[in-house]
């Protein structure tokens, strides 16, 4: 049903950094929870995430990097014909790499891949399926001259179901040539020509071919109009594999403004907006989704250790999925205290 709710969601955000000689260490600790008042269909819902990321050099052109996630939410609906229904599940990525730099011209990152998900079996969670993420990825750059640079990336993915014999897994193999370069008036120019494959295993789903090979480009444009001033858009049309239902994809084409301002009194601006066009794959109907973001976000440096901000920022997905339309309002405050 049509329903207007209204959520206020205090949020605790910790970060912890520690440097020693060659070591880099960064935890992240972030708990939210949201109450929704006037409304008989919403749960209230809390959300703890916590990441870490560790570098250490071993000389100037090696370095090894790890980083791990863990995500832990409970909450959801009880509209729908779904009482009870929590959506409380399990969150884990973590990844490791080798970061290889041959020369100023030359540099190869080199990640391995893990990642699961893991719902709570004793609620009933629409389109809740549990799955392992395990796969690799492959970054790198090269230049002939300081002013261009040349990008070549390669990710494989391989993704498996709990439930195997009835719902088998799918391999995802994304690969991209790119090209940067900063032009004359210190614009930086990004382009990218990707290709996206989606390998299904066993039975294929319904309405779909075996294996899908689909193709996307992206442009990014960052231009500084003074050391105060900076603009940034982007266009892109790309493949992804969606959480909505397994085995399911969309192709995602939008664009994105970005600007950035300071003031004086230590006073910065963000401001963006965004536009997505999802179109999904593999069902009888043409299902679509369209999706506008838009807000801003003022901060000032109250002393060398506090800032405040505030924003707002607006979402409207208008959506051929029944009860997945969705239109917000948001208004944030936030200080930060950064301890020496």
């Amino acid at each position: 049903p049509d329903l207007e709710a209204y959520v206020l969601s205090p949020t605790i955000d910790v970060e912890l950094e520690w440097i020693s000689g060659r070591s880099n260490f960064t935890m992240d600790i972030l708990y939210q929870y949201d109450f929704f008042y006037d409304n008989d269909y919403l749960d209230d819902a809390d959300f703890l995430k916590t990441s870490s990321w560790w570098d250490y050099t071993l000389n100037d052109r090696f370095s090894v990097i790890y980083e791990d996630q863990f995500n832990m939410s409970a909450g959801g609906a009880d509209y729908i014909d779904r009482p009870e229904s929590q959506d409380d599940y399990l969150d884990f990525v973590s990844w490791t790499g080798i970061r290889f730099k041959a020369s100023e011209n030359f540099a190869l990152d080199v990640t391995g891949i893990y990642g699961t998900r893991e719902f709570d079996e004793e609620t009933e969670v629409l389109h809740g399926e549990d799955w392992q993420d395990l796969g690799f990825k492959v970054e790198s750059r090269f230049s002939f001259i300081p002013e261009m640079a040349f990008l070549f990336n390669y990710t494989f993915v391989d993704r498996e179901f709990k439930d195997y014999d009835i719902i088998p897994g799918v391999t995802v193999i994304n690969a991209c040539f790119g090209w940067k370069t900063k032009l004359q008036t210190e614009t930086l120019v990004e382009v990218k020509a990707e290709l996206y494959r989606f390998e299904f295993e066993g039975e294929v789903p319904r309405y779909t071919e075996t294996d899908y090979n689909n193709y996307g480009v992206s442009a990014i444009v960052e231009h500084p109009f003074s050391d105060f001033v900076k603009l940034t858009l982007s266009g892109f049309s790309r493949f992804e594999l969606s959480d909505k239902a397994v085995r399911l994809f969309y192709h995602d084409t939008g664009g994105s403004a970005e600007l950035g301002c300071d003031f004086l009194y230590d006073i910065h601006l963000d401001a963006w907006a965004r536009y997505d066009f999802l179109d999904y794959d593999g069902q009888a109907t043409n299902l679509e989704e369209r999706i506008l973001r838009a807000g801003f976000d003022v901060s000032k440096k109250l002393t060398p250790w506090m800032n405040v901000s505030g924003g707002y920022s607006y979402f409207d997905r208008d959506s051929d999925f029944s009860s997945m339309n969705i239109r917000s309002n948001n208004f944030s405050v936030s200080a930060n205290f950064m301890l020496p």
